[in-house]
């Protein structure tokens, strides 16, 4: 499998080398965010601080050209821009499209994230959005870091790892991507290179997807998305393999939206040979849109046997989260939103959690 797929990236190279020289001018647009969030939250963990501020901004770059034969191509750079980063950027890759297709190219978030679908959200985004960052480290869902939401709204993809992929015209609603990952952990390694077999935890890594969008005459849209990924662990890795798939649905009618999405990952780069390890979850969700006004409520719940949840905490149990909010457009490129959430972290074996959080947000897009 491995020299097949690396043909076909050589094969995408070849074919950019083939590409005729643009002559118009390359378009350079110079975008990004501004993001201000004051917590308010209670839980069951000792010395609780009850309030924090955080913020987040990225400054976002778009490239954007075309051949003489008409192929659109370009590239992106997501900079991180908050005083505590310590890593540059976030995303950066090439893109090429045509009436064939579109090729992505670098670290970038693969078919399966793009093309998956879960439950509506408005403005910081409920389950999806980062009210985490106000939970104890102990008490979040699993395989949850700052600003990934409920931990598995989607099946466990290779998130940003340096990559390929290649997404299908979108024909009678269908659209199918597939990305291919020679490194799972390159996201985390810059540019350098990976030559060790016993580095790392998985390789050669599949991400797999297919979507489909429909609107009808009668006023009603449909979403719905299938995700499978795929990566075999390495010489010497303490993890499991990855073997996760995802599903989900949205129905839209009007102003209003309903859906949701249900993700099985297994045992997916748990402790290799350990028992009672898998872990499965599902969500559910509204939404409600109306001139600047945006209000959605969603739910998500997990599932980990006995030594399930990825990450540091591997005790099982369960994690239940009820998240309510709304957004609210003050002017172009202003918006106001909160979310407040109520959550549940039962545990097979440690310390039960439950608390809230109230995230109050101000945003500057430009």
């Amino acid at each position: 499998m491995r020299k097949i797929l690396l043909s076909g990236s050589a094969l995408v190279s070849a074919l950019v080398l083939m590409v005729p020289a643009a002559q118009a001018e390359l378009q350079v647009n110079l975008g990004g965010f501004v993001t201000t969030q004051a917590g308010i939250f209670e839980n069951d963990q000792a010395n609780n601080s009850g309030r924090d501020f955080r913020s987040k901004s990225e400054i976002r770059v778009r490239v954007k050209g075309e051949t003489d034969n008409g192929m659109e191509y370009g590239a992106r750079i997501d900079l991180l821009a908050a005083p505590d980063n310590t890593t540059n950027s976030r995303r950066t890759g090439i893109y090429l499209q045509s009436d064939l297709g579109r090729f992505e190219m670098g670290d970038l978030d693969g078919a399966s994230q793009q093309l998956s679908i879960l439950a509506p959200t408005v403005g910081i985004g409920q389950i999806n959005g980062s009210y985490v960052n106000f939970i104890p480290t102990v008490s979040r869902p699993a395989g949850s870091v700052v600003d990934t939401g409920g931990g598995m709204i989607r099946s466990l993809d290779t998130d940003q790892a340096t990559k390929v992929t290649y997404y299908t015209p979108r024909l009678h609603g269908f659209q199918a991507g597939i990305s291919y990952v020679p490194e799972v952990d390159s996201s985390s390694s810059g540019e350098s290179v990976q030559l060790s077999d016993s580095t790392g935890n998985q390789h050669d890594a599949l991400e797999l997807g297919l979507q489909y969008r429909g609107n009808y005459s009668n006023g009603v849209n449909v979403r719905a998305g299938f995700t499978y990924d795929i990566a075999d662990a390495k010489t010497g890795s303490s993890r499991e393999d990855i073997r996760a798939w995802g599903l989900g649905a949205q129905i839209g009618y009007k102003n209003f939206t309903f859906g949701g999405g249900y993700v099985d990952n297994g045992d997916s780069n748990n402790t290799a040979g350990q028992a009672n390890d898998n872990e499965t979850a599902w969500n559910v969700g509204a939404r409600y849109t109306t001139g600047p006004w945006g209000l959605a409520v969603s739910y998500i719940a997990e599932d980990y046997d006995t030594n399930g949840g990825r990450g540091t905490d591997t005790s099982g149990g369960e994690y239940d989260a009820l998240v309510l909010g709304g957004s609210y457009k003050i002017a172009d490129g202003l918006t106001a939103g909160a979310d407040l959430a109520f959550f549940d972290r039962n545990k097979d074996t440690g310390t039960d959690d439950n608390g809230y959080v109230l995230v109050l947000e101000t945003k500057a897009t430009f």
